[in-house]
């Protein structure tokens, strides 16, 4: 790990020989075990896609907790972003009905609320590890079972995937303060509950479109 990086040091790189992270690393298996459920789904919109994305995601941080190089670094929060936004994109499409162009204006949306708080730190500046970016996240969730309340089970998986990603949120950001008393950290949490998150979102997206199919 560089010296200069100022983040994304993690509790396994204190115990483990040549910085290997061996929870976080063997963790990103979700992404894929997920991708491959999402591919099994065909009344899930763009399913195709979003397979990819659970791969390209999966293998990038697989990249980046193996080699810690900055490169990889860039690469992992960019699929994990890119998988993010395609979610909410089927998301607002699905559950909404939304068309392209509002559709557009909404992720747009979205990303500038995810960089203002990661950039500005609104209203999370305890958060390491760029955890607030995600917060956005939490809060589209939340929102969106609260507007499929009609559609009980569907609402009850949009607000499981909130309190997930809010676990996640946790874990990422907790990391270190775990050291002491768990050498493996939380970070791997991480990745079981974001993936997690996303896994009832797209659950509840399918269970929806299935109902609306004649």
């Amino acid at each position: 790990m560089p010296s200069w990086f100022p983040y994304y040091i993690y509790c396994e790189n204190h115990i483990n020989v040549h910085d290997f992270q061996m929870w976080n690393f063997w963790t990103n298996l979700i992404f894929f075990a997920v991708g491959f459920w999402v591919w099994r789904q065909h009344a899930l919109p763009r399913r195709v896609l979003l397979t990819a994305l659970f791969a390209v995601s999966g293998a990038l941080s697989f990249v980046w907790h193996l080699t810690a190089a900055p490169l990889a670094l860039l690469g992992d929060m960019a699929g994990v972003f890119v998988l993010m936004t395609a979610i909410v994109w089927v998301a607002f499409e699905t559950l909404l009905g939304w068309r392209r162009q509002r559709i557009m204006a909404a992720v747009g949306a979205f990303l500038v609320a995810c960089a203002a708080f990661k950039i500005l730190d609104i209203g999370a500046p305890a958060l390491e590890q760029d955890s607030g970016a995600f917060i956005p996240a939490v809060l589209l969730l939340a929102g969106m079972g609260w507007h499929m309340r009609r559609h009980c089970a569907s609402a009850l998986m949009l607000a499981g995937g909130a309190a997930s990603l809010a676990l996640a949120i946790a874990a990422r950001s907790e990391d270190l303060a775990f050291c002491p008393f768990l050498p493996m950290g939380t970070h791997f949490i991480w990745h079981l509950a974001s993936v997690g998150a996303a896994f009832l979102a797209l659950y509840a997206i399918r269970r929806f479109a299935a109902s609306a199919t004649p």
